[in-house]
């Protein structure tokens, strides 16, 4: 993936573990739980994500509602990096200081200030990930890498908005999902294949 960061057989066993640990007792995953970082939308988020989960920064995360422990937590977590600021840029830290593992020993890296605020509008704006999470609620984070978006849903116009984005949502997770099975297939093999399902896995689309 030129420009960018593969989405790995590391990235699919963190993404596997993660989704293992907010899947619901019944097997299923509440996609409202779930926050989506799409490589096409937000590249150096997206980058700075894989990088934080490569680092250890765990994928589940825990809402925190209070808006001043989310300023402290902040403030920690960009003690000592204003030499890391740039013109047209703005710190993004992960994990986000909105949640209880926000704060002190967060990653932080310098992004666009457009991404930084279309990531703050899916969090925090309206009808965005926050709105539909009560205080303590944990939720998923996904990157998404470019090549394995889904096409442009087509929605008729007599369907409201909200239901778009419920299908381009459930879409998106279905191909990461395959990522993740295709990936966790080959892990779960390389005992019984002598570690040639790890090509093969390579191989598939």
């Amino acid at each position: 993936m030129a420009g960018g960061v593969q989405f790995t057989l590391n990235d699919a066993q963190i993404a596997l573990t993660a989704m293992q640990q907010q899947s619901s007792s019944n097997g299923s995953l509440d996609l409202n739980k779930i926050h989506f970082v799409y490589e096409k939308l937000t590249p150096n988020i997206y980058n700075h994500t894989l990088s934080s989960f490569r680092k250890g920064k765990p994928t589940v995360l825990h809402y925190d509602s209070d808006k001043s422990r989310r300023n402290d937590r902040r403030k920690a977590a960009l003690k000592g990096k204003d030499y890391m600021r740039e013109p047209g840029k703005s710190l993004d830290e992960y994990p986000y200081a909105s949640t209880f593992e926000g704060g002190e020993g967060a990653e932080v890296a310098a992004v666009p200030i457009r991404e930084q605020s279309i990531q703050g509008g899916q969090l925090g704006g309206f009808g965005g990930l926050y709105s539909k999470l009560k205080q303590g609620d944990a939720f998923t984070v996904i990157p998404i890498p470019k090549d394995r978006e889904p096409e442009d849903v087509t929605v008729p116009a007599t369907q409201p908005v909200s239901t778009a984005l419920k299908v381009g949502t459930g879409v998106a997770a279905g191909i990461i999902l395959w990522e993740v099975v295709k990936w966790g297939g080959a892990i779960l093999l390389v005992p019984e294949t002598g570690g040639a399902s790890i090509p093969a896995a390579m191989a598939l689309p």
